[in-house]
C-alpha cells in the first residue's frame, strides 16, 4: 500500500460526510487490511482480478459503482492508489456545491482521440498483447501483427449502444445520477459493451466516457469547459508533459506547487519515495 492511499484513508475514513470503499484486487491477501486499524471505517467491494489494459478494469469501476449506492452522498470520486487528496472535505463540499449537478470526467472526441480509439478498438487484443513484461522478439512480433491487422483487416467501431465513442481519463468525479444512468446503462447493454470492449485496450478509459459524450453531455463535455482541457476537468493535477513515466511520478516540491493551483483538488501521481508523515505534513499546509 502506498503512503498516498494510506493517508487518504486516515483523512477521509473517519469524516461524517465521506464513504470510502476499495477495490482490493482478487490477488491481494485481504490480512494486510485486516489487521491494519486504519480500515475499521472502509467498506471492502466484492473483489476483481485486475489486470492492465483489460476488461477487468471496467468490472472493478462498474462494482465500485454498484456498491457506492448502498449509501447516501452526491458526489463519486474514483481514485488510485497513487492519487492523493490534497485539499479539505469543507473546501471541496463546498466547491461541489456551488457547482452542483456537473459531472467532472474528461471526454475527448477530437480527431486525435478518435485514432487513438481506433487503434485500442479496431483490433482484437490477445494476452500476448496484454503482457507488459515481452522481450524484444515479442513485443516486435505483436506490434507488426496489430500494425497489419489494423491496415488491412481493422474491426468495425459500430456499437448500437453507444452513439459516440470518447476517451478520457479514467479517474474522476462524477454526481450520483451519473453513476445510477451508467448502471441503468449498463446493465441494459453488458453483453454486447462486454462483447466490444473485452477484445479492446484500456477500456476503462473509452466506455465510461462514450456513455457521457452519448447521452450526458451530447457528444461534447460543455458542461465543464469551463474548468480547462484534460484532467484539469477531473479536478486533478497530472503531469503528461515531463516525465521520465508518463504520467510523472510527482516529489514534495512537485505537488506543494499543484496544490496552490485552481480547482484542484487530487494530485497523481505521487513519488513512492516521500515518507508518510513528511506527505501528511504537506498536506496539512493546505487546511
Amino acid at each position: 500500500m502506498t503512503n498516498a492511499y494510506l493517508l487518504n484513508i486516515e483523512r477521509l475514513s473517519s469524516h461524517p460526510d465521506v464513504k470510502c470503499i476499495i477495490s482490493v484486487d482478487a490477488k491481494t491477501n485481504l490480512s494486510q487490511f485486516s489487521s491494519e486499524p486504519l480500515f475499521r471505517e472502509v467498506h471492502l467491494d466484492p473483489r476483481v482480478n485486475v489486470d492492465w489494459g483489460q476488461y477487468s478494469q471496467v468490472l472493478a469501476t462498474v462494482s465500485l459503482m454498484r456498491k457506492s449506492l448502498d449509501y447516501n452522498y452526491d458526489y463519486f470520486s474514483f481514485l488510485s492508489g497513487d492519487d492523493i487528496f490534497v485539499s479539505t472535505i469543507e473546501k471541496f463540499s463546498s466547491f461541489l456545491n456551488r457547482h452542483n449537478g456537473i459531472d467532472f470526467i474528461d471526454i475527448n472526441v477530437s480527431p486525435f482521440d478518435k485514432a487513438t480509439i481506433h487503434r485500442r478498438c479496431a483490433y482484437e487484443y490477445t494476452a500476448s498483447d496484454f503482457n507488459r513484461n515481452k522481450n524484444l522478439f515479442e513485443a516486435c512480433r505483436d506490434y507488426f501483427r496489430r500494425e497489419c491487422y489494423l491496415k488491412l483487416k481493422p474491426r468495425s467501431l459500430e456499437v448500437s449502444a453507444l452513439p459516440v465513442l470518447a476517451k478520457g481519463s479514467n479517474w474522476f468525479t462524477v454526481t450520483r445520477s451519473f453513476v445510477r444512468e451508467f448502471l441503468a446503462f449498463y446493465a441494459k447493454n453488458s453483453t454486447e459493451l462486454e462483447s466490444f470492449f473485452k477484445r479492446s485496450l484500456c477500456s476503462d478509459e473509452i466506455l465510461i466516457q462514450s456513455f457521457a459524450a452519448s447521452f450526458r453531455f451530447e457528444g461534447t463535455s460543455s458542461n465543464i469547459k469551463d474548468f480547462g482541457p484534460g484532467d484539469e476537468r477531473t479536478l486533478r493535477y497530472v503531469d503528461w508533459k515531463t516525465g521520465p513515466s508518463y504520467p510523472k511520478f510527482l516529489n514534495y516540491l512537485e505537488i506543494e506547487q499543484a496544490m496552490n493551483l485552481d480547482n484542484v483538488f487530487f494530485v497523481r501521481k505521487v513519488s513512492r519515495d516521500i515518507h508518510f508523515n513528511r506527505l501528511r505534513h504537506l498536506i496539512s499546509m493546505n487546511a
